[in-house]
């Protein structure tokens, strides 16, 4: 009897989860190289090509290599990249954004290229990342919320572990992201430090998450989403 109340439990679990699931894009997995990725660089030029060479190194991006129609190439380092859009392979082409925009999400499509996002690609920045010692060191990240991220950024986390998934009910889900509230510096938070993202929380203006103690890691894409379309 406890083996079935379990799996019920687990079920209702991921329901919950699932509901808010898909605020947050998926992290990137592998590069579509038959699609055009657009860059745009640190020296302000915008690259248009054939992504040839998606370089990572512990995840994390270390380089790309675009080929135009033309047959010309870039070699776009991590030092001269600023931000770009990545096609991805086995993505769900257009997107439906209302899935984890939510009813009544404003897409920010000053800073982001709406048909990119909704045509399945990534958008990855170049952010800074401060380690423990305070050494400063440049990272480039992919954005989980770009339809709705005016006051706080979440960026994927290349190394972070998933939970268990429960195939085919619900895939596992991360463990940890990046932060990045308005003014402050980039964070990991992982899914049991939660006084770590009441710091994030307590400069906003969602009260309800700010006293409630028992916030679970669960409820995390409802509340930076609240806290992007609710707070200006």
């Amino acid at each position: 009897m406890c083996f079935f109340k379990n799996i019920i439990l687990l079920f209702l679990t991921l329901i919950t989860f699932s509901s808010f699931g898909q605020e947050f894009l998926r992290a990137f997995s592998h590069v579509d190289r038959q699609e055009e990725a657009v860059v745009i660089t640190e020296s302000g030029d915008t690259l248009i090509g054939r992504p040839l060479i998606f370089k990572r190194k512990s995840g994390f991006f270390k380089e790309v290599l675009l080929k135009n129609d033309s047959k010309q190439e870039y070699r776009i380092p991590l030092d001269n990249f600023k931000s770009g859009y990545i096609p991805q392979k086995r993505y769900s082409k257009n997107v439906d954004l209302k899935e984890y925009l939510g009813e009544g999400g404003v897409f920010d499509s000053l800073n982001f290229d709406k048909a990119k996002i909704k045509e399945g690609y990534a958008y990855f920045e170049k952010t800074t990342l401060v380690d423990v010692k305070g050494r400063k060191e440049s990272v480039v990240l992919q954005l989980a919320n770009p339809g709705a991220c005016n006051a706080v950024k979440v960026f994927h986390n290349p190394k972070t572990r998933t939970s268990m998934s429960v195939p085919p009910i619900e895939e596992g889900y991360p463990l940890s992201y990046y932060f990045k509230a308005e003014n402050k510096e980039l964070i990991l938070v992982g899914h049991k430090e939660n006084s770590k993202f009441y710091t994030i929380l307590n400069n906003y203006c969602i009260d309800e998450y700010k006293v409630d103690k028992k916030w679970n890691w669960l409820d995390l894409e409802r509340g930076i989403f609240k806290i992007n379309n609710v707070c200006k």
